[in-house]
């Protein structure tokens, strides 16, 4: 892991930080980008060319094209994750005060920086039943600016490592210094909770099969 910055106590910095975040799942690597003001974020998939051949077999590729972008906004609470499956195009809306986060006791250096535990759980809804997996975050409070990869954030600071259950593994690649980002929220597409857009695909998926 390489953290290419240099001294971050300028509070103008901070606000101006993008991180570039891996997600992994065994060998397999993806890379993503968060930008983000004093007040809001967006997390992305920074696309690359794949080879057609494998990319349509590739779930945890499919999957993070089909994410789009996960804006969130601190001061008005709220998160909203766009994404577009097949010709559908879906704005999920969330509360961040709703992630309820368990702060730990324990702490290890990522980097330079000293990271902080905290746990969460997260309700996956499958069709052959609803389950929870938990997921952890490492923080750290030497940047004091609550976000993190997957619109994942309300904590005393950026999160720079963070486990989705067994599967997934996001971690901090590079921090850049660049002006202050344009952050627009999403606005294309039909408004859904979490509940409706996770009916809506198994609705569409049964559909796609009997086809």
């Amino acid at each position: 892991m390489s953290l290419n910055t240099d001294s971050i106590d300028d509070k103008d910095v901070k606000s101006n930080l993008s991180k570039i975040l891996n997600q992994t799942n065994n060998s397999e690597e993806l890379e993503f980008e968060l930008k983000f003001s004093k007040e809001k974020s967006m997390f992305t998939y920074l696309q690359k060319l794949e080879n057609e051949s494998n990319s349509n077999l590739n779930i945890n590729l499919i999957s993070a094209k089909n994410l789009g972008q996960i804006y969130t906004n601190i001061k008005s609470d709220e998160k909203v994750t766009y994404s577009k499956v097949f010709d559908k195009q879906f704005l999920i809306v969330e509360n961040l005060s709703s992630q309820k986060w368990k702060l730990i006791n324990e702490s290890k250096l990522i980097g330079k920086y000293k990271c902080y535990k905290a746990t969460t759980q997260k309700e996956l809804y499958r069709r052959n039943g609803n389950r929870m997996i938990v997921v952890t975050a490492w923080y750290t409070p030497e940047i004091p600016l609550s976000f993190g990869p997957l619109g994942y954030g309300n904590l005393p600071g950026l999160i720079v490592e963070l486990n989705e259950g067994n599967s997934f593994h996001y971690f901090l690649k590079s921090i850049n210094y660049k002006k202050i980002p344009i952050i627009i929220k999403p606005s294309k597409g039909k408004i859904v909770s979490i509940k409706e857009f996770n009916d809506e695909m198994t609705e569409i998926y049964l559909k796609k099969i009997k086809i």
